[in-house]
């Protein structure tokens, strides 16, 4: 078993039962004793757990719903470290731009203890974030889309356009040679808002996504100024991002 997939079988042994002990993660994982105190130290040093005596268990800003109404998402152990260097990014006073999504949802968790005023267009992430931490939260107006968890105004006005932000987070379908896609009309119409009123706009994509192709174009890579994705991100796609105008940032 890669790294990767020890470090996914931890998250998911920790978020079932917070605390886990170091047995019982070597039987789940099928690490050696020595190969799992490594991981756990990895882990701990990302944020991700607390290491303690006999195992280890979740830590406190990361101790809400991983998944969500997301199912069983894939790849949650990327997404979470996605999602903590999304959240490490941000200053406490900041007004930011949080979009529905999978990985956008576990900024949740690392947002706890924060001082902000975060706009989102996605229920979950709202009631997360008004349920488990002193955020100011503003929800944008319209109608919830069930399947996308996620609030769209059918008549198409720009809320965001009333305030000031300093960063938005957007969760995407796909990023090609070309830039960012997706393949839902609501969708891209709300992350064109929201691109908008950023002043500094970041993609958070796992690795899975790069040369995954909606049939819509949201954006090229010159309307971005960072993305954040995992260590899966292959060379050939390392280099084509490096000729861009952007920052990317792997963890």
């Amino acid at each position: 078993m890669i790294e990767r997939e020890r470090h996914q079988q931890i998250i998911d042994q920790l978020h079932q039962r917070r605390f886990a002990s170091t047995i019982e993660l070597c039987q789940a994982t099928g690490a050696s004793e020595a190969t799992l105190r490594r991981d756990l130290a990895k882990l701990d040093k990302q944020g991700l757990i607390q290491r303690v005596h006999g195992g280890a268990e979740l830590i406190a800003s990361a101790d809400l719903p991983s998944v969500g109404p997301y199912g069983e998402a894939d790849q949650l152990d990327a997404k979470m470290r996605i999602a903590k260097a999304a959240a490490d990014m941000i200053e406490d006073g900041e007004t930011i731009i949080i979009d529905s999504g999978s990985t956008t949802f576990q900024m949740c968790g690392f947002l706890k203890q924060r001082q902000l005023t975060i706009l989102t267009n996605s229920f979950p992430i709202a009631e997360q974030l008004y349920h488990h931490s002193d955020n100011t939260v503003v929800l944008s107006p319209g109608e919830i889309a069930r399947h996308h968890h996620a609030i769209f105004n059918p008549f198409g006005e720009d809320y965001f356009a009333h305030y000031s932000c300093s960063k938005v987070f957007l969760g995407v379908q796909g990023l090609d040679e070309v830039g960012v896609t997706n393949v839902d009309t609501q969708v891209i119409q709300a992350e064109q808002q929201m691109l908008r009123h950023g002043k500094q706009r970041i993609i958070l994509a796992d690795s899975s996504k790069f040369g995954r192709e909606g049939n819509l174009r949201l954006c090229s890579y010159e309307d971005i100024d960072c993305i954040i994705t995992d260590s899966g991100i292959d060379e050939q796609t390392k280099m084509m991002l490096a000729k861009r105008a952007l920052k990317l940032i792997i963890v």
